[in-house]
C-alpha cells in the first residue's frame, strides 16, 4: 500500500467508491458518523496502521469542490509508525518518507521548510497547493510517529 495514493481521496465523500474500496482494504466495516455535537468521524484500523477522518462539509476550512449538505468528506488520512497503540504502517508513507527518518532527515526530504512547527519541535505541518502533511516526530534523534496527508488549513 502506498500511502501517497491517500491524497487523491481528500476532499472525497464517504460513499465515494474509492473511499469504500480503501476502507474494505484497511478491513474497516463500520460507517463514519460523528458524535453528538461533533463535526468529525474517525475510523481506525490499529492492524494496518491508518485512520481515516471523516468532517461534516459544514466545518471544513477549504472546500474542494460542492458537497451534499452533511456529506462527510475524507479530510485526514494518518499513517502510523513504531510506538503508537497501532501497528506500524507496511507501505511506503507520503512524500517517501521513513518512519526510521529523524527529524533532520524528514525535513531535507520534504526539501521545503516546514509552515508550521509546534516548540518542541515535535510536530510539523508543509502546505502544499491542494494539501498539507503533517509529521509527528517521536523526538529529534529518533524516528517518526506518523504522517498525515489533510485538507488543508486556513
Amino acid at each position: 500500500m502506498n500511502a501517497n495514493d491517500f491524497i487523491k481521496l481528500l476532499g472525497s465523500t464517504y460513499d465515494d467508491t474509492s473511499v469504500k474500496s480503501l476502507l474494505t482494504t484497511l478491513g474497516i466495516t463500520k460507517k463514519p458518523k460523528p458524535s453528538r455535537g461533533d463535526y468529525d468521524a474517525v475510523l481506525t484500523s490499529p492492524k494496518t496502521g491508518v485512520e481515516v477522518t471523516f468532517t461534516d462539509e459544514r466545518f471544513l476550512d477549504v472546500r474542494p469542490k460542492k458537497y451534499d449538505d452533511g456529506a462527510l468528506v475524507v479530510s485526514n488520512i494518518r499513517v502510523y509508525g513504531d510506538g503508537s497503540d497501532f501497528s506500524r504502517f507496511k507501505g511506503e508513507a507520503p512524500h517517501g518518507l521513513s518512519f526510521d527518518f529523524d527529524r533532520k532527515t524528514a525535513l531535507a526530504k520534504m526539501g521545503k521548510k516546514p509552515a508550521w512547527e509546534n516548540d518542541e519541535k515535535t510536530s510539523a505541518r508543509w502546505d502544499l497547493k491542494t494539501y498539507c502533511v503533517f509529521v509527528d516526530f517521536h523526538g529529534a534523534k529518533k524516528g517518526i510517529a506518523s504522517v498525515s496527508v489533510q485538507l488543508p488549513v486556513e
